[in-house]
């Protein structure tokens, strides 16, 4: 019974302690706004005119009630648990 899909809920539940992976082993990941334009780097009027095009893209998100919609979880493979800002894991140490 090496897999805890085999597992009651019960059994399951009543191990997730036990069979939580520690603290330095568990996998990061990023939760994003994902929007974008990909622009030429080297020219300064499409890089400003990208930016005021989000910047309007965000607002309009936001006074039609889309910007939920915008949200990902994206994988955060160089990320460390010192990037976890400390107001998410405030509630977890109570």
């Amino acid at each position: 019974m090496g897999d805890d899909e085999d597992m009651t809920p019960y059994a399951r539940a009543i191990t997730a302690p036990i069979l939580a992976p520690p603290e330095g082993t568990r996998e990061l990941v990023r939760v994003v706004i994902d929007t974008g334009y990909v622009v030429y780097k080297d020219n300064q009027d499409m890089l400003d005119y990208a930016k005021t095009a989000l910047y309007e893209d965000i607002m309009n998100a936001v006074k039609y009630d889309e910007l939920e919609t915008w949200i990902e979880v994206v994988d955060a493979p160089n990320a460390k648990e010192s990037d976890i800002p400390e107001f998410l894991t405030e509630d977890l140490e109570d």
